[in-house]
């Protein structure tokens, strides 16, 4: 079957945090969809756009925490102390994406917390939390803001629902926004007045859904036509391990996959053989 075109391969995917290196051994096999995001090591933003002028034609995504800062901080437009950095480093790979990246460019909701970039995937409930009704009016503010500056650069701009990890939850206290339907009615606001739309990753919701206790297949139907960006990846329902799919993998049949403008695979430390039979056996099951 021929393998469709939409389908990416995360950063994510490789051991190594050089982006040249990993272009490079993409280019070698050719893999020419890739989605970069936080785990490379810091390049200036004249390295970049050298490196994306070499390989125009590569088809880029971009992701989150892109461009990586020199200074590592947690993106978060939720919380006071990180909303005027995690802005800037948004509007920097904004103008990247609107000349490298395909016009859309993708990054994670709130929390109430602001972690330490060391604690992300490990234990985060030390931090001390702020309101919530706080939060969503910084995470709003912030949002407007990205829309009133994309005016002109037409970006499709993305949020990512967050995954709350069976080691993250307190009973009863969830400090994660956009991680389960209790804060449905303030995100369907933000995408009817922002235009903003959704990059579900399914292996958050598979962790989410399991230890908050809500119904997976419901988070999906409430959000489907706004749903442009989906990252893939499996796991034991309670951490997110970044295993390989198979075809019993539970999301087949949920998604409505014309409708998205890109698929971006997160499998953790692959190989380029495990790497090409993900891609083929995703061209397969969509």
């Amino acid at each position: 079957m021929k393998i469709k075109n939409n389908i990416f391969v995360s950063s994510t995917c490789f051991k190594s945090r050089d982006l040249h290196e990993i272009i490079s051994l993409c280019e070698s096999y050719k893999i020419y969809n890739l989605e970069i995001s936080g785990n490379i090591k810091y390049q200036s933003r004249t390295s970049l756009i050298n490196l994306f002028e070499k390989y125009k034609h590569f088809n880029f995504r971009f992701h989150n925490y892109f461009p990586v800062p020199k200074n590592p901080f947690v993106i978060n437009l939720a919380h006071p102390v990180t909303i005027s950095k995690s802005l800037f480093n948004i509007k920097k790979a904004m103008s990247l994406a609107s000349k490298y990246g395909g016009n859309i460019f993708s990054f994670h909701s709130g929390f109430l917390f602001n972690p330490n970039f060391k604690n992300l995937g490990g234990l985060q409930n030390q931090f001390q939390e702020i309101e919530l009704n706080e939060a969503y009016k910084n995470f709003q503010s912030s949002i407007n803001n990205l829309y009133r500056h994309n005016r002109e650069n037409n970006i499709i701009l993305c949020i990512e629902n967050n995954v709350v990890e069976k080691h993250n939850y307190i009973k009863n206290n969830n400090r994660y926004l956009f991680s389960d339907l209790s804060d449905s009615r303030f995100i369907r606001q933000l995408i009817s007045k922002y235009k903003i739309k959704i990059l579900l990753d399914l292996a958050h919701l598979k962790i989410s859904s399991n230890v908050l206790g809500f119904d997976k297949n419901n988070f999906i139907n409430k959000y489907i036509d706004y749903i442009k960006i989906v990252h893939m990846s499996e796991n034991n329902g309670l951490t997110d391990q970044n295993f390989p799919l198979n075809s019993d993998t539970w999301f087949w049949k949920k998604i409505k996959w014309h409708n998205l403008e890109y698929i971006s695979l997160e499998i953790k430390n692959c190989t380029i053989k495990e790497i090409k039979d993900q891609i083929k056996l995703v061209s397969e099951m969509i």
